[in-house]
């Protein structure tokens, strides 16, 4: 099984080298249930959120779950995330979400694709389909 998202934490990588590395991981993940099972870990390490930023302003709109980001741009031009969720399952994404865009440039970010997030295989994210869910 290849190393997760926390053992590259001070390595620096891209984010599409995140992305794939990401993504290799869970494609090694035979199960579902353990494909769960891991995002609920993930969801364990997902860094504290101020309760202050769980406003309307910072609601992602259109989740069926509760997500609040909020996103802001450092000194050195890098995009900071912070996010939570109401759901653990999503809060898991959440984590994974963080760990591919945190500290990167806009630029990068501006990458990242919903399909390259379904290539990890995990429920409704592999699924084609434009819904309310997927966001």
């Amino acid at each position: 099984m290849p190393p997760h998202p926390p053992e590259y934490s001070t390595t620096i990588l891209t984010v599409m080298e995140k992305l794939h590395i990401l993504v290799a991981e869970f494609k090694s993940l035979p199960e579902p249930i353990v494909r769960v099972k891991r995002l609920l870990h993930y969801a364990s390490l997902l860094p504290k959120f101020d309760e202050s930023g769980k406003v309307e302003s910072n609601r992602v709109i259109g989740c069926t779950t509760k997500v609040w980001l909020k996103v802001t741009i450092d000194v050195e031009r890098s995009m900071r995330f912070r996010i939570d969720s109401d759901s653990e399952i999503t809060k898991g994404f959440c984590y994974c979400l963080i760990w591919l865009l945190d500290g990167a440039a806009t630029d990068d970010v501006l990458e990242i694709r919903v399909d390259n997030l379904g290539e990890m295989n995990v429920g409704i994210l592999s699924v084609r389909v434009s819904s309310r869910v997927n966001t």
